[in-house]
């Protein structure tokens, strides 16, 4: 609809608009919300704030894009560093080239951001390396919130580095960063190991990781807050594997939060008889005490490859009898999808 708006016959009202205009920029893209900018003066100096903040977010072509207009235009520059207390790059094709990107923060384009406060990385997104990755959240000195999904980096374990360290707080001692993790359970562990290197206390708040990390890496997790955690996503939960019940209960117990609003558990089951091994009375249990799960909004049960879609509903009949408080409360949303 934005596409066909009469911006110049709507800059000539003679009543108020300034109510309109702003409805029309917020639900607009920043294509648009630039155009509208530069209808007149009055418009640019209106929506000057909703352009660049307080949150932008934009593709990583327009980031690329920003960041080299941020070099030759001072009001872009000044612009960025007043407005910008949020930044969101995503990434949807994957086409993003991570190195032309840290090349164009030059020190002008990252002192343009030295007042972000929160950063998040929506790929597919590949940095040619963990250092490369880190170099680029160096770019960001007032980071308070690091959000990271569908990030990777190219090198191996074995030679990642985690002596960058992140930047500095004006204060002295330790910087408090919180977190949105959806990597892989290697990378959850690098960058876990890289900011606490770095005298970062580490706060998440939404976590999305492989069942079987939890266990095998409670030390690492010992030192890392997840006190306000608010979303949790447990994936390769596979009722056919012997350790899977002890496993998702002890993941369970340790990380309900009385902060917990949305808990989604991954569930690999060709049929209902695979869905009957997990312990459904247990999980029930934990997740329904009332003074631990008071501020659960959704539970999510997510099945893999269940081999004939006509068994979908006899799966969903059981899973809402087995969690019936949910269903009570409209809680409970159940999906079948594909593995691959």
């Amino acid at each position: 609809m934005t596409h066909h708006l009469n911006l110049i016959a709507i800059s000539k009202f003679t009543v108020p608009h300034a109510d309109i205009v702003l409805i029309i920029v917020d639900n607009s893209d920043l294509q648009t919300r630039t155009a509208c900018s530069r209808v007149n003066k009055e418009w640019a100096g209106l929506l000057r704030g909703r352009i660049f903040g307080p949150h932008l977010t934009v593709t990583a072509d327009q980031f690329s894009k920003l960041l080299a207009t941020i070099s030759d235009l001072p009001l872009v520059f000044n612009n960025v560093l007043q407005y910008t207390k949020g930044l969101t790059v995503i990434d949807n094709d994957g086409a993003l080239n991570t190195e032309d990107m840290i090349a164009l923060c030059t020190p002008h384009a990252i002192e343009a951001f030295s007042r972000t406060l929160s950063l998040e990385l929506n790929g597919p997104m590949t940095f040619t390396s963990f250092t490369s990755f880190t170099k680029f959240v160096f770019f960001f000195p007032a980071l308070d919130t690091l959000s990271i999904s569908n990030v990777r980096w190219k090198e191996n374990s074995s030679t990642m580095h985690t002596d960058i360290p992140i930047l500095h707080s004006h204060h002295r001692g330790y910087k408090s960063i919180c977190m949105c993790l959806d990597l892989s359970r290697m990378q959850i562990n690098t960058v876990l190991l890289w900011l606490l290197a770095s005298n970062t206390i580490v706060d998440v708040r939404v976590l999305k990781i492989d069942l079987t990390f939890m266990l095998e890496n409670d030390h690492l997790l010992r030192t890392t807050s997840f006190n306000n955690l608010r979303t949790l996503q447990l994936s390769n939960i596979n009722p056919l594997l012997n350790v899977t019940n002890d496993m998702l209960i002890s993941v369970l117990r340790d990380q309900i939060k009385s902060t917990l609003e949305y808990l989604t558990l991954t569930i690999f089951a060709y049929n209902k008889s695979h869905l009957e091994r997990l312990p459904w009375w247990m999980i029930c249990t934990i997740i329904t005490d009332q003074k631990e799960y008071s501020g659960l909004k959704q539970l999510e049960i997510v099945v893999l490859d269940i081999e004939n879609p006509y068994f979908w509903y006899g799966v969903e009949r059981f899973l809402q009898r087995k969690l019936a408080p949910f269903v009570i409360k409209d809680m409970l949303s159940i999906k079948f999808h594909d593995s691959f």
